[in-house]
């Protein structure tokens, strides 16, 4: 099945911010998830996890908006990955830093280029 491009790639809660091999691997994610839904929509997808993350970070947010853009993340997480979107290892234990998503939204190509 397609969804399950994810299958033979290394396990997320393996990967760890600070070793230089992780960004291998997850390089290896993002050109897995590319084959099968093609790079256009896995740029386009990215680009709109990140707006809406960054979204999420404003204050104030009407209540509904939020649970309507934490619902679509979930969604989008669930189906192409934290790492493919994130382009970063999902942080689960210690102290969690804060992303900056506008500033990935200012990093990122606007037309994939």
């Amino acid at each position: 099945m397609a969804d399950d491009f994810r299958d033979e790639l290394p396990n997320p809660l393996s990967l760890k911010a600070e070793d230089p091999h992780t960004y291998l691997e997850l390089t290896k994610m993002r050109e897995a998830a590319e084959a099968v839904h093609g790079k256009e929509t896995i740029e386009r997808v990215s680009r709109e996890y990140r707006q809406m993350r960054a979204e999420l970070q404003k204050r104030p947010l009407d209540p509904s908006r939020k649970e309507d853009l934490q619902e679509q993340t979930r969604r989008l997480e669930q189906k192409y990955g934290y790492e493919v979107l994130a382009g970063a290892p999902r942080i689960t234990g210690g102290d969690h830093p804060v992303h900056d998503w506008d500033a990935q939204l200012e990093d990122a190509p606007e037309n994939g280029s």
